[in-house]
């Protein structure tokens, strides 16, 4: 830091010796250095650089505590995924169907939350979802920009709605494949409908890779079984939702959840 700029460059190595505020008259020795004039007192020099100095210092003190509060909470948070990602890697399996999940919600018969990790086939399932690949185009694009902080989640919004005008050849495809079964289509998505995702990108590999924590969440409801396309757009859709599943606290076709996380390599 220099220091002279912060405290300014006059008054340095004299104040000490004139803080008394007497009035004396300066050798012209020292006038033609600019350092002061005759009669002024140079206890106002003083004051002046340790109130310049005084702020100065307090001022980059605040700025090196508040980024190394942003380094410590990001640290942090990249602990915290890569846990997540660890633990999503060594889970146990799970082989629940979306028929299985989709029999316990209606019927109120198994467990009302449920986790999915790497290799569960529901995991692999989704992870083929047109829209989840549209996801990995999306990051590709960011990393090759170089837009992004390790263990610090995204800010794009990339959840996945059926909800408005954009939502009906969506709710159309992904419930279609009902007719045959599952046969065609994604089954997995046709369960889960809407969905959030959060993405994390957790470490760098080489130039070019960015090891990448999905985490995809959501919530299955009497209100989301029964809507329609168009439901997003329609006015107060929502308190009629609220009141539907009011009327299902627990037991049958009352609220399940489902967490589904993986890591994967993005490369560009």
């Amino acid at each position: 830091m220099d220091r002279a700029s912060d405290y300014g460059s006059e008054g340095w190595g004299f104040e000490s010796l004139r803080a008394r505020g007497t009035h004396t008259d300066t050798p012209s020795s020292l006038q033609d250095g600019g350092v002061s004039s005759p009669g002024r007192s140079s206890a106002t020099w003083g004051l002046s650089a340790i109130r310049t100095g005084g702020t100065g210092v307090a001022k980059n003190d605040a700025e090196t505590m508040k980024a190394n509060k942003v380094k410590h909470d990001q640290q942090v948070e990249q602990a915290k995924w890569s846990a997540v990602s660890i633990g999503s890697k060594i889970a146990p399996r799970n082989h629940t169907t979306p028929w299985q999940l989709g029999s316990q919600w209606l019927t109120g018969i198994g467990p009302r939350s449920q986790q999915f990790h790497d290799q569960d086939p529901f995991t692999i399932l989704l992870r083929q979802h047109d829209h989840m690949q549209e996801v990995l185009q999306k990051l590709r694009k960011r990393y090759s920009y170089g837009e992004f902080e390790l263990g610090i989640a995204l800010d794009d919004d990339f959840d996945y709605r059926l909800g408005g005008l954009d939502g009906v050849g969506k709710y159309v495809n992904d419930y279609g494949t009902l007719l045959d079964g599952g046969a065609t289509g994604n089954i997995a998505v046709t369960y889960l409908g809407s969905y959030s995702v959060t993405v994390v990108p957790l470490a760098k590999s080489g130039s070019r890779t960015v090891t990448t924590v999905f985490q995809v969440r959501n919530f299955s409801t009497l209100a989301s079984a029964t809507h329609l396309p168009l439901y997003g757009i329609i006015p107060g859709y929502e308190e009629w939702e609220n009141f539907e599943n009011s009327l299902v606290p627990s037991g049958p076709m009352s609220k399940t959840t489902q967490e589904i996380t993986w890591t994967e390599d993005v490369s560009w």
